[in-house]
């Protein structure tokens, strides 16, 4: 587990904060969990889950939607404990205002077994509803035997996003933990691991970014050594990781790559029957992808293994290439029954396919849905 070493000491303190939490109903604490993209926020927090087993953890993420899906994080949480919140979510859109709704997220926190650990990832790409929700928690976790985590960026563009839900925090109820690359030691014992004797040039190509590290470790030596700056970057992607990416993606089956590409203009995940409706039937090509290390099949939702791997593909598909993909990833969401696909994902699919008629179509009803949320 590569992106895990040097993670003792946070893994520690997550673990406290719990303990904490289970041994007082009012010792609650909101916890962010910061650092910069490929880091190793997602790793640290999965482990922390395993290792607080059998305490209960509800877990859900913002996406990176042109449109972000309203209280998105929240409804991942819901088809978890499907109890009051479930309930809630499910009613008229205006009844489910954050007067109604947000006390029922709290009453959940509160419900014994204690602790329960609610995890929000992604909190940068997060709609102002699922915001002011955060808000609402953080300043009432105090009150409840549980844990509020949230991961985020620290670059300046999300912590901008970020800066007035963290200005509004109570203080003495919020802890901070910062994720860190990894030393020149730990890439060090990671590149001897794996029989490699250039340690000092992927330290200096990759900033000590574990995600970086794990994919030029996977690669051959060409791809450090062709890395002779860490100034080589384009504005998405470092472009040792992008060229890395790319490589493992060329040498998988045509059938894999198109898989690849459908997956990719899916922001978080990608429901398997979409793939098949747009790429055709891809059982095999899909245990290319899972096989090659650049996807992860998590029940019939595929996903890219990291947000920068699905960025790196993304921005490799030719303009025309990805209008097309968007219009035929529309066409199979839009077939879908009324209420079972988030309005959200249409109106960001209609945007990137270009259609005029459906963004008229889906673009007033994701902007109705988000006001009525307090998403605007």
């Amino acid at each position: 587990m590569s992106d895990l070493l040097e993670r003792d000491e946070l893994l520690g303190a997550l673990a406290a904060f719990a303990a904490l939490a289970a041994q007082s109903p009012r010792r609650g604490h909101t916890v962010l969990v910061s650092g910069e993209a490929g880091v190793g926020k997602t790793s640290l927090l999965e482990r922390f889950a395993l290792r607080i087993a059998p305490a209960r953890v509800l877990w859900g993420g913002c996406e990176a939607l042109a449109t972000p899906r309203p209280l998105g994080p929240l409804h991942d949480v819901a088809a978890q404990c499907r109890g009051e919140i479930a309930r809630r979510l499910a009613v008229d859109q205006a009844a489910a205002a954050g007067a109604n709704l947000f006390p029922a997220v709290l009453d959940e926190l509160a419900r014994p077994p204690a602790p329960t650990v609610m995890v929000f990832e992604d909190l940068h790409w997060a709609d102002a509803a699922t915001l002011d929700l955060v808000k609402y928690l953080g300043r009432r976790m105090h009150q409840v035997p549980a844990l509020l985590v949230l991961s985020h960026r620290d670059d300046a563009a999300s912590l901008e996003r970020l800066r007035s839900l963290l200005g509004e925090l109570p203080a003495a109820h919020v802890q901070r933990l910062v994720v860190p690359p990894l030393s020149r030691g730990a890439v060090d014992r990671l590149a001897q691991a794996a029989q490699r004797s250039d340690a000092d040039r992927i330290h200096a190509a990759t900033g000590g970014n574990a995600f970086f590290v794990a994919e030029l470790l996977r690669q051959g030596a060409d791809v450090a050594h062709s890395a002779q700056s860490t100034d080589a970057v384009d504005a998405a992607v470092p472009a040792t990781v992008r060229d890395a990416v790319l490589a493992r993606a060329a040498s998988l089956p045509p059938a894999a790559q198109q898989v690849l590409q459908v997956v990719a203009i899916v922001p978080a995940h990608a429901d398997a029957a979409i793939v098949e409706a747009v790429a055709g039937p891809a059982v095999d090509a899909v245990d290319a992808c899972v096989a090659g290390g650049l996807l992860v099949a998590e029940g019939r939702r595929l996903r890219f293994r990291h947000e920068l791997a699905r960025t790196a593909v993304e921005t490799a598909i030719p303009p025309l290439r990805a209008t097309q993909l968007h219009a035929r990833v529309l066409d199979a969401l839009a077939a879908r029954p009324t209420g079972t696909v988030a309005l959200a994902a249409l109106a960001h699919h209609a945007q990137a396919a270009d259609d005029a008629e459906a963004i008229l179509r889906w673009a007033p009803a994701a902007a109705r849905e988000a006001a009525a949320r307090g998403a605007r």
